[in-house]
């Protein structure tokens, strides 16, 4: 009833009556595990199928049973390479993504370093624009000074030159005036 089963596909259902078969008969021990483990390659549990190979071999030395042992030990070792293949290759992914994230935090580092260069870079040419300025301020007004004393120095000629005339001469004063677009009026 269980190899019908197994032939059914009904692989649990199989392996559960295969269990149920309790005999001293070492001929039936050695199928009963044999089939066991065909059940569970069928099943791809072949851990399990490599222990009931081994133990079918126990009752009875048995060709097919060997063969079906080595593929299955083979496969094993496929698998057990495969695992060790993935678990490489998702450390080596992991050390990627470590990598990576370092990176990350480099380029952000540097970015961060280099704003602040940038920001130092700016805040030194500010200084040096509000040095112009000053400078230019400075300029402007030691201009207007000079304006200033030179008009002063035309006024004290001119006025010189009217006091040594001997024609009483009407002369006053004039207050400078600043007219529109800031050009200075001046009386001379």
């Amino acid at each position: 009833k269980a190899n019908s089963l197994y032939k059914d596909g009904k692989y649990k259902e199989a392996e559960k009556l295969y269990n149920k078969i309790d005999t001293q008969d070492k001929e039936l021990n050695a199928k009963k595990f044999h089939n066991l483990g065909n059940n569970f390659v069928k099943q791809n549990n072949l851990q399990k199928a490599k222990e009931s190979y081994e133990e079918s071999l126990k009752y009875k030395d048995d060709q097919q049973t060997k063969e079906n042992l080595e593929m299955v030990k083979k496969e094993l070792e496929k698998q057990k390479e495969q695992n060790q293949k993935d678990k490489d290759n998702k450390e080596q992914q992991n050390n990627n993504d470590k990598k990576k994230d370092k990176d990350k935090e480099s380029d952000k580092k540097k970015d961060e370093q280099k704003n602040k260069g940038n920001q130092e870079e700016k805040d030194k040419d500010k200084k040096q624009n509000d040095k112009k300025e000053a400078e230019k301020k400075q300029s402007t007004s030691e201009q207007k000074i000079k304006k200033d004393e030179l008009s002063q120095m035309q006024e004290k000629k001119y006025m010189d030159m009217l006091n040594k005339q001997k024609a009483p001469i009407l002369l006053r004063k004039m207050e400078s005036q600043k007219g529109e677009n800031n050009n200075e009026y001046q009386p001379w």
